[in-house]
């Protein structure tokens, strides 16, 4: 595999396309060019994000070799779609490896922003009506906490089902018509954005939706900067099988995990303590519930003795280290395995702030959304650490980015280049660039089949004030549709959506990218 780097070849692909038909004739069976995978400015993001795909889609194409040969005539004639890291799918000869490092979690941020949030006034109406009318269907009963749970955070979970015990008297009192139903479902209060807490085995991804997805167009991850349209999730290593560490006096959590061979401790294979085994420590986890499937045959239970034994030489430690600074404190197994949760809880709570308040966004004004195979066990501590009163725990927590993909769009994107100042002289070249890259995105979407009816553009500018480096991304307020001409809608983005401008009308500079989105509603599953 080969990735080419031109200096200039965001802007002339001439001489990048050749060398890439010299590099296929000398046998390379794969290329990557920065030209095509991202035409942007930056050469040296252009170039690491040529590196990555070039590293990348070999394997990918690899993998989806081996998938298709698994089916009779290997797909021959058949739609399969795969997620990309926007939140959009995209066709399997199209999926590439610059466009797939976040595609696991950005199922999870389609699933819950499909579910959660949108269906937060039906979610309303199980605090003053009978779970389980005939008039409510029970695909649309989402598994929340009632508002008992949320006033005290210290109580136990309890989902709204626990209103199905409600006297006859309680629901007359409050209401049991259908007309007022209807009516509360029509006149909902205005929608709380949520928080994606996905927590897994070995990481947690964050996310937020306030009615609209949040992108961004270049990350950084270990070093590499990847220019590419990304849901912007922020994960951080602490997950289940997170290792448990004591260090010069300090709980250490991560980044190291068991992995699921041999895994946390409890699974009986040898291995190290972990997340896992400090919530099975401290009752958290009941091995009655779980499946035999653990130990050396895989048809055992999950281990106590084991976890005990591990958090009773790991408390020793501990105990040594205090006793050894004169102090006479002596902690148990369970308040050990309380300080390690402590610190995980912590380590999951950086990167929500980081998405709310780093941003000016309030937190406790959020909903906590939790899914993933451990979110659960750590949701009222993250949302009380927080200050949020509401959480969701999801009934398809533990596959919900699976679930997230028949929920999502087809997408195609366009994105150029451009060094002109954004003001009313050039409202006419944006316009005619603008619409070149709609045509482009919509051609595509109807060669794959979709209606025009079907299709919704977006458009995105990135600019950037003169003299600063940092692109803010803006969607221009657009006229109605039909009316007046296209210079009056950019001149209606004199007051563009920055929310993190503090300028009510800022001088806008430079525009760096100018990207399309081309999406198609799904009408595989039909949502109320």
């Amino acid at each position: 595999s080969l990735a080419v780097l031109l200096l200039h070849s965001y802007t002339y692909q001439k001489h990048e396309r050749r060398v890439g038909e010299i590099a296929t004739e000398l046998g390379f069976t794969h290329v990557s060019l920065s030209s095509a995978v991202s035409p942007m400015v930056k050469a040296v993001p252009r170039g690491y994000t040529a590196c990555t795909d070039a590293y990348l889609t070999p394997i990918i194409q690899k993998y989806l070799q081996g998938f298709k040969s698994g089916f009779e005539n290997e797909l021959e004639g058949v739609r399969v779609s795969f997620m990309q890291s926007d939140g959009g799918l995209a066709l399997m000869q199209e999926f590439i490896g610059s466009r797939a490092i976040l595609s696991g979690p950005a199922g999870g941020v389609v699933g819950y922003a499909a579910t959660t949030y949108h269906q937060q006034p039906l979610v309303e109406l199980f605090d003053f009506v009978d779970c389980n009318p005939s008039h409510i269907t029970p695909d649309r009963k989402e598994t929340c906490l009632s508002n008992s749970a949320q006033t005290n955070m210290d109580k136990d979970v309890t989902t709204s089902n626990t209103h199905q015990n409600t006297t006859e008297n309680d629901l007359s009192s409050k209401t049991n018509s259908r007309q007022d139903v209807t009516k509360k479902i029509k006149s909902p209060r205005k929608l709380l954005p949520v928080i994606g807490f996905d927590m897994g085995g070995t990481s947690t991804d964050v996310s937020r939706y306030a009615g609209t997805y949040e992108h961004v167009f270049e990350s950084t991850t270990a070093g590499i900067t990847v220019q590419a349209p990304q849901l912007d999730i922020n994960t951080v290593a602490a997950g289940g099988g997170s290792r448990l560490f004591f260090h010069s006096g300090m709980f250490v959590v991560g980044p190291e995990s068991a992995g699921a061979n041999p895994g946390p401790a409890c699974y009986k294979k040898g291995g190290p303590l972990a997340v896992t085994d400090a919530n099975l420590m401290l009752g958290r986890l009941l091995p009655e519930h779980f499946p035999k499937i653990f130990g050396p045959t895989e048809d055992q239970p999950l281990d106590v003795a084991a976890t005990r034994t591990a958090f009773a030489d790991i408390t020793d430690k501990v105990n040594s280290f205090e006793l050894s600074r004169g102090s006479g404190k002596k902690l148990s197994e369970e308040e050990v395995a309380l300080g390690f949760i402590r610190v995980a809880n912590e380590t999951m709570c950086r990167p929500i702030r980081a998405l709310t308040q780093a941003k000016g966004h309030d937190t406790s004004k959020h909903i906590l959304s939790v899914f993933g195979g451990a979110g659960g066990q750590h949701a009222c501590a993250i949302a009380r650490s927080l200050g949020m009163s509401r959480v969701f725990v999801h009934r398809y927590a533990g596959i919900l980015s699976a679930y997230g993909l028949a929920l999502a769009d087809t997408v195609q994107e366009a994105q150029e280049p451009c060094a002109k100042t954004y003001c009313s002289e050039n409202y006419a070249y944006f316009s005619e660039r603008l619409q070149h890259l709609e045509s482009e995105c919509r051609t595509k979407l109807l060669n794959e089949g979709f209606p025009t009816s079907s299709i919704k553009c977006e458009i995105y500018l990135h600019l950037r004030y003169q003299g600063t480096d940092c692109a803010l991304m803006c969607q221009p307020y657009v006229t109605d549709e039909g009316a007046g001409d296209s210079n009056d809608d950019h001149a209606s983005s004199e007051q563009p959506k920055v929310r993190r401008s503090s300028r009510r009308t800022p001088k806008k500079r430079q525009t760096k990218k100018a990207t399309k989105r081309g999406k198609k509603q799904k009408d595989c599953i039909e949502e109320e």
